[in-house]
């Protein structure tokens, strides 16, 4: 009868490595390995494309005067100047770089984080929307929209040479280019050969 027990004892705990083994294969395991599909589109005109070291970005509309930087501690602050208000962005991630792109009707701002992967968030503030109260701040500060992406080396943005508007642009360490279009979709640049 031990030697029954035992032999059950031996099977069972080949079994159970057996079914891990299967399963980590089936799951992937514990391969941290990002895969990413993006939407393509393809580009037949030149582009030029601007990426910037600046700690700090003024964008104004008639009446109104944002202020970005981050402060003593790191931290990202918008700031109304006409009212002395501010709010702090906070993400989950280090901030690496960060970006206001002012076209003639809005202002994007992407913020490139990192902790282990790449993450941008990213704002579209529309210029008739602006408002002078903390609450407009507040409204800004929690609505940025979370996108996955490579690892990335820069930001910035890209003027397309028939269309004057700045789009947020990103480029990621294994040279593949992105932009945020009107949509606010992020796509992979792919030039028409």
């Amino acid at each position: 009868d031990r030697t029954k027990a035992m032999v059950i004892s031996i099977v069972a705990l080949v079994v159970s490595i057996a079914s891990f083994f299967v399963f980590s294969f089936i799951t992937g395991g514990s391969d941290d390995t990002i895969c990413y599909e993006f939407n393509e589109k393809e580009i037949s005109e030149d582009y030029d494309v601007a990426t910037t070291a600046r700690t700090t970005f003024t964008f104004r509309d008639k009446d109104y005067n944002f202020y970005l930087e981050t402060n003593k501690n790191d931290e990202l602050v918008l700031s109304n100047n006409n009212k002395k208000d501010s709010v702090t962005l906070t993400f989950d991630e280090s901030i690496q770089e960060y970006i206001a792109i002012e076209n003639n009707m809005y202002v994007d701002i992407v913020v490139n984080c990192y902790e282990g992967e790449s993450i941008i968030y990213f704002e579209r503030l529309e210029k008739v929307d602006f408002e002078d109260t903390k609450e407009y701040l507040e409204k800004v500060r929690d609505n940025f929209k979370k996108i996955d992406v490579p690892d990335l080396k820069s930001i910035g943005y890209v003027v397309f040479d028939l269309d004057p508007t700045k789009y947020p642009y990103l480029l990621a360490y294994g040279d593949e280019e992105f932009f945020i279009d009107l949509d606010e979709e992020l796509y992979m640049i792919k030039k028409a050969k």
